[in-house]
């Protein structure tokens, strides 16, 4: 399963920042699921690649050939969609890790 943390959808124009959540199995078929700002988005498709094992987009090619159909909402209006396109994967070393917020105490009734 993945986080899609920063995503992108776009339609008549207009981009719509996404996040959610994927799921890649080992026969190669993935899921889908994303949302943001006036748009929701549901697919199944399958991921095409030299192995199923995620390591290979690091030692073989930087991206997996993808085809998913769905359906979306924009704004209130339904669609449904068919899409090829490339899966990137990103860095590990390029995520830079956040601090955490420091506790603050609860403040006490006296």
């Amino acid at each position: 399963m993945y986080k899609v943390v920063r995503g992108v959808v776009g339609h008549d124009g207009e981009r719509y920042p996404v996040e959610g959540y994927g799921l890649k199995r080992d026969d190669g078929k993935s899921f889908l699921s994303l949302k943001g700002d006036g748009i929701t988005l549901d697919a199944a498709g399958r991921v095409y690649g030299s192995s199923s094992d995620t390591d290979s987009v690091r030692k073989h090619c930087r991206f997996h050939r993808v085809v998913m159909k769905g359906r979306m909402t924009v704004e209130g209006d339904d669609y449904v969609f068919a899409m090829r396109g490339r899966a990137f994967r990103l860095c590990p070393c390029s995520v830079k890790p956040e601090p955490l917020p420091e506790e603050v105490e609860a403040p006490t009734m006296s």
